[in-house]
């Protein structure tokens, strides 16, 4: 399997994974309730997790691990699975700012249209 396929089939898988938990994101009405059940789940598949509010209008989740740092370290197309999930999952667009497998002390994902949203 190529780069492309890899990166397409990683990004499906998260789409699929997030339909999974749907249910539980879209029973709370706040964003903020979103955001900290995004937390739970993931805390469940084995991130250690947080929120951390950069700004009034910037929020962003931190995992102080990567459960695929070891697929990762080897093909870093399987940090879109992570970016995929929560895309999905929370319906809003998320940047990957720091990445552990590219030598960063923790996975930042930034959701970065926050102005649809309130703040947490």
């Amino acid at each position: 399997m190529g780069e492309e396929e890899l990166r397409a089939c990683l990004t499906e898988l998260g789409e699929e994974m997030a339909g999974g938990f749907e249910y539980r994101i879209t029973q709370h009405p706040a964003y903020s309730d979103r955001l900290q059940e995004a937390v739970a789940i993931m805390s469940e598949l084995g991130y250690d997790t947080r929120i951390n509010q950069t700004s009034e209008n910037e929020v962003e989740i931190i995992a102080n691990n990567c459960v695929f740092q070891e697929l990762a370290q080897q093909h870093e197309e399987f940090c879109k699975l992570d970016i995929s999930f929560l895309t999905n999952l929370l319906k809003t667009d998320i940047e990957h700012t720091e990445c552990i497998v590219r030598n960063g002390k923790y996975c930042r994902f930034k959701i970065t249209n926050t102005t649809q949203h309130h703040s947490v």
